[in-house]
């Protein structure tokens, strides 16, 4: 059994979304018991060790950590309850409600910013970030004159870990702005940091909570404090205002060791039935400003997109986008998926060259 499924933790950590409890449920059905989940734990960490160090980091140990806590108490709690998701959201939310009362008594008020926000928000956030973003939203409304009533975008920075720094989460909010996803990458990528995974979340009004996990150039986290730490939240502020100041022209050079690497990219679509979204998966030589190229790509056809799961392995990655139409609805139109993956493959492939 744990030969046949030795890729499996692996695979689910790196490439779904461990917060949604039924990703967590199916899990946890596969393994069956305890057993067989520590067993697997220890093996999937071994393997990749043992098969190439330089490919473990803090970031996809913390992933697997969370996935082998969260099956834990999956298969302890029993597997016989249905998940019910809008209970868990709306658990949260009152959570979430009750760690804000003391600055925002009003209930309705803070159910107003966040909207019709859907419940895969309240499911991958946790309610202490969440209770963090909403307060700056408050914070920024209160501070607000007649003088200037429009509201202006908020970039939040933190390093996340429990006993030591993994990763720096930046919180992006914006009211009615487009293709954020492509303006962050590129920004990013000019301050030489990697985004790890991708967290995209909007309401119907058009109102961004966009949470990005980041690396610098060395696969440290950023210290809070630092001088970089300030020009990411200055220079993201700048260009969430003033998109036409963004330069997406991709400055960084690739790597030596990476330009021997030609193989062809891959992108293919297929329908995610569980969560009403089409799945995009894209396998192409790693390379500086990619996710920006391709986020530009998802605007020109005015794709909305949900949740990138970045997987970088060495050489490659491998990227997994959940994407719907402008209209929030699953993309059946064959052409038009067939033409995406055209440009996707055609510009990457050119860019590499």
């Amino acid at each position: 059994w744990l030969v046949q499924n030795h890729l499996l933790m692996s695979t689910v950590s790196q490439r779904e979304d461990i917060s949604d409890p039924e990703v967590i449920h199916k899990f946890a059905s596969h393994v069956g018991d305890t057993m067989h989940l520590d067993y697997l734990y220890v093996l999937t960490v071994g393997d990749i060790n043992a098969t190439n160090p330089n490919l473990w980091t803090e970031w996809k140990g913390s992933l697997m950590h969370n996935l082998y806590l969260e099956t834990r108490r999956a298969l302890r709690r029993g597997l016989g309850t249905s998940v019910d998701k809008s209970r868990w959201s709306a658990n949260a939310k009152n959570a979430i409600i009750e760690r804000l009362s003391e600055i925002c008594p009003d209930t309705a008020n803070v159910q107003a910013i966040w909207g019709d926000l859907g419940d895969e928000f309240f499911l991958r956030e946790t309610v202490e970030d969440i209770a963090r973003y909403t307060q700056a939203i408050i914070n920024d409304r209160a501070d607000r004159d007649s003088k200037d009533p429009k509201a202006k975008p908020i970039v939040l920075l933190r390093n996340i870990g429990i006993e030591v720094p993994i990763a720096t989460q930046i919180f992006v909010h914006a009211k009615q702005r487009n293709n954020i996803l492509a303006i962050t990458a590129a920004v990013l990528d000019k301050l030489n940091l990697n985004i790890q995974d991708a967290r995209l979340h909007t309401n119907s009004t058009g109102d961004s909570f966009d949470v990005f996990y980041v690396l610098d150039s060395h696969g440290d986290p950023i210290n809070e404090n630092s001088r970089l730490s300030r020009s990411i939240a200055k220079a993201l502020l700048k260009a969430i205002v003033s998109p036409e100041t963004v330069d997406f022209n991709v400055t960084r050079r690739t790597p030596r060791q990476l330009k021997s690497f030609k193989h062809k990219t891959i992108a293919t679509f297929s329908t995610d039935v569980e969560t009403n979204t089409n799945m995009l998966e894209i396998l192409t030589p790693d390379r500086p400003g990619l996710l920006a190229r391709i986020a530009n790509i998802f605007f020109r056809f005015n794709l909305r997109l949900l949740t990138a799961k970045i997987s970088t392995l060495g050489e490659r990655v491998e990227d997994i986008f959940y994407l719907t139409d402008a209209n929030h609805c699953p993309i059946y139109d064959q052409e038009l998926c067939s033409q995406v993956t055209a440009a996707i493959c055609q510009e990457l492939d050119t860019c590499n060259d």
